[in-house]
Parts: C-alpha cells; sequence; structure tokens
C-alpha cells in the first residue's frame, strides 16, 4: 500500500477494513472491482447509499441503506 498514491491507498485500505472474507467457496472474478471499492469506502466513510433493487420475485423498487461490512460467502456478495 505505500507505493500507491494516497487517493487510491486510501480506497484499498477500505477494501481490507470493511470486507469480511468467509473462505468457503468464495469467488469474486464475477464483481467489479470498482464497485467493491466504493462499497468499502462508502462502509468506512457511514455514507447512505441509494439504489434500484429486484426481489426475487421480479418487483422493482429503490433502497437506502446505510452499509457496515462487505461478507462474500458462496460466490456471492452481501451488504450488511
Amino acid at each position: 500500500e505505500q507505493v500507491l498514491p494516497n487517493r487510491l491507498r486510501r480506497r484499498v485500505s477500505a477494501l481490507g477494513a470493511f470486507t469480511v472474507p468467509m473462505l468457503r467457496g468464495a469467488d469474486t472474478s464475477t464483481v467489479d472491482p470498482a464497485l467493491l471499492t466504493e462499497l468499502a469506502a462508502a462502509c468506512r466513510d457511514s455514507e447512505r447509499l441509494r439504489f434500484s433493487y429486484r426481489s426475487h420475485g421480479g418487483s422493482d423498487s429503490r433502497r437506502t441503506v446505510e452499509p457496515h461490512r462487505l461478507v462474500c460467502t458462496e460466490h456471492r456478495w452481501y451488504l450488511v
């Protein structure tokens, strides 16, 4: 991390500090790393997030959340 510019160092640090690894089958290859760093930064900075959500039944809604951590387990990412 020491060789990274300050802006990137903060983002990488947030990703490490606000991500909970659960090693059983974790696969991050299908998730955009830029999205993960943005979510981790929101956790670090206690920022509210707004996004569109589609339920399992297909209903669309808007959500506002106060994220605390990112958890990866069984090939899925969860925002807690």
